[in-house]
This record gives C-alpha cells, structure tokens and sequence, in this order.
C-alpha cells in the first residue's frame, strides 16, 4: 500500500473561516485490508473518489459500499467509518472546510454516487504538490480556485447521471421489447406509447439514452 498526504501528516482538522479552504488533500493506493474509524468524525468536510477497487463505508444501520467511479462524501460530526477488504483498491481524498462548503456540497444529498471515470479528481490530488509550495499564499489560491472548479465538475457529473437514470426507466419498456422481438420492428408510435409518452419525447430520451435513434438501433440489433 502507498499513500500520499498533500499538506503532510499534522492535524489539518479544522473550520477555516475562509470562503472555502483545502485543508488537505492525497491517495492511497493499492490498500487491502484497511480501516478508518472516526468514531464522531471530523470538523471538516471530506471528498473521497474511488478510482480502482471499492470502499465499504459502515453506516450506521447498514453497509454502502463505493465501487471504482464512485464519490462519497462525510460532512463535519458525521461518524466516518470505512474500509477496504480484501480487493486492492486506490481512493483519493480531500478534506476541505470554509463558510460557503455547505452551500456548495448542497446538491449531495446520498452519501454515494457514480460519476465514472473523473481524472480531475486524481489529477488534483496528484499533481499540485509537485508544483508548488504549499505554504505560499499562490498556492493556497490555486488551490481553493481550482477545488472550487472541481466541485463544478462533481455536480455536474451528478445530475447528468441522475438524468440518464431517469431517462432509461423511461424507455425501459420500449428496449425489453425490441431486445426481444428484435426481428419484429415497432413503430415508435407503438414504443411511444409502451412507455407512457408522447412520440417526440420518446425519440428525445431514447437518442439521449442510447446515443442512437429507434431506426439505427433496430439496425444494429
């Protein structure tokens, strides 16, 4: 296992009373068989993204578990308890605090969700130490405004994937039926009308789902 700590080892739990603040940020990589347990938590907030492998995250009452393409997140007082098993996995973390961090996390609302492939998250929890000093003022700037971006970049990332989600229920009935009389083609009169919507929005959400039209699809299948 290897980890990397961006502002080192000393206690970096605090509220800044900032806009917003990095208090710090790293990896792990390849861990097996490892656990965190903060029974009350932190005062700060934390970012954690899974790139490889998965997390199990102990909830009270139950198990979540983090699979790679996953961000979750432990707001301040929140009991942060997890861990990896016996699957090597890499996660990347960062715990910031500051006066606007409610506000701009308010969109999560589940402490899990699939974001997908998100070099972003990796990259700046990577890449910044290496070019520059983090106890210059520069660098704490740089480092706040491109946080700032990346959090942007998590929502947006979010509600594109609660949309498609959302989309695809939709047009469920129309795919189980043409995946299953692939030979028999329907109209999309017919499939519109399977699925509870007018003709022009199931074309809409079938083209936004599938990246294809009714036509290509049938095509291809």
């Amino acid at each position: 296992m290897y980890s990397y700590f961006g502002k080192g080892r000393s206690n970096t739990d605090f509220a800044s009373e900032k806009y917003i603040n990095v208090n710090n940020f790293g990896h792990i990589e390849k861990a097996k068989n490892s656990n965190i347990c903060r029974e009350h938590g932190r005062t700060d907030f934390q970012l954690i993204f899974v790139s490889s492998g998965k997390l199990v995250i102990k909830e009270k009452s139950a198990e979540t578990i983090a699979k790679s393409g996953d961000i979750c997140i432990f707001r301040p007082g929140e009991s942060q308890k997890y861990g990896v098993e016996n699957e090597e996995t890499t996660y990347h973390w960062i715990h910031f605090s500051g006066k606007g961090a409610e506000e701009m996390l308010s969109f999560f609302k589940k402490r899990v969700y699939t974001v997908g492939e998100f070099p972003e998250f990796e990259n700046y929890c990577r890449m910044i130490i290496n070019e520059f000093e983090l106890d210059s003022m520069y660098s704490n700037l740089y480092l706040e405004g491109k946080f700032i971006t990346l959090i942007s970049r998590i929502a947006k990332r979010i509600f594109k994937s609660e949309k498609e989600i959302k989309s695809l229920t939709k047009i469920r009935p129309a795919l189980e039926i043409m995946k299953s009389e692939c030979h028999q083609r329907r109209s999309n009169d017919e499939l519109a009308k399977m699925c509870g919507v007018s003709k022009n929005c199931f074309m809409k959400l079938f083209k936004e789902t599938t990246g294809i039209s009714p036509q290509q699809y049938y095509q291809n299948h």
